[in-house]
């Protein structure tokens, strides 16, 4: 049975994790450890090894990516994990900690799921797709477990968390049973964005959940996109064409509006 670290309960607890998400830069974000019962991820661990990914992204923003956010293909112990945390008492917990009473999750998991990285693979930095056209709902928050037992940093493979003119940034290691919950919007830059160096054999692993309310506060509308943006940290960071694309965009005044 999939349970909450017990210091998750206490309100005082709750209230601590919410402040601190609510005062995070570059953007709201709060990272927590030892989630769950350590034998119970060492179980979705091994299902990484059985399951068939139905998406493998391989182009010069996303290296060796793959991804399952198909419910039939997850094996016993991830279908349990995923279902905890697409249910009631976990969506209220992330909505408590983030400040959105109303969050929903999404059963359709788009994009979400079982996220395995192997060896040389990054994901440039980017904003999401902000906007789930079968929900019709705004895309609030992500959250990412992270899988990876004895993680050395001399792998790399962290999570950065930067503002658009990337001037500050806060970098996360993808350790075993952390959790970081962050805002999501068009100003909410994050990837692993330099290829990583786990061993042959192993892979840097995480299960991605995103969550919706109807709306969003007005100070975050700027489009409705439900595609991916991309931005370079410096000149050689992203191809041309994938930098002029972006310019176009901004000139235009809209992203991929929905």
């Amino acid at each position: 049975m999939i349970a909450l670290n017990p210091r998750l309960s206490l309100a005082e607890e709750r209230a601590k994790l919410a402040r601190s998400f609510q005062a995070a830069l570059p953007f709201q974000h709060v990272v927590i450890d030892d989630m769950f019962a350590p034998e119970v991820l060492d179980n979705v661990i091994a299902d990484f090894s059985h399951v068939r990914h139905n998406t493998v992204y391989g182009d010069s923003m996303t290296q060796k990516k793959h991804t399952c956010d198909d419910w039939v293909r997850f094996p016993p112990a991830t279908f349990e994990l995923i279902s905890y945390l697409n249910s009631g008492p976990f969506v209220s917990l992330v909505g408590e900690l983030a400040g959105i009473p109303s969050l929903t999750s999404d059963p359709y998991l788009l994009g979400g799921g079982m996220h395995e990285t192997m060896p040389g693979g990054y994901l440039k930095m980017h904003t999401d797709f902000n906007f789930h056209k079968q929900l019709n709902l705004d895309r609030r928050i992500n959250a990412i477990l992270f899988l990876n037992r004895d993680w050395d940093p001399s792998w790399g493979g962290q999570l950065l968390l930067t503002d658009p003119q990337m001037t500050t940034t806060v970098t996360v290691d993808p350790v075993f049973n952390r959790l970081v919950i962050f805002n999501t919007n068009d100003r909410s830059f994050h990837g692993q964005p330099d290829p990583h160096t786990f061993p042959e054999g192993n892979s840097r692993k995480s299960i991605a959940m995103y969550y919706y309310s109807n709306g969003r506060p007005a100070h975050e509308i700027s489009s409705q996109k439900i595609g991916t943006t991309y931005k370079a940290r410096h000149s050689g960071d992203l191809p041309l064409m994938e930098r002029l694309k972006e310019a176009g965009r901004l000139l235009a005044g809209s992203k991929r509006a929905r």
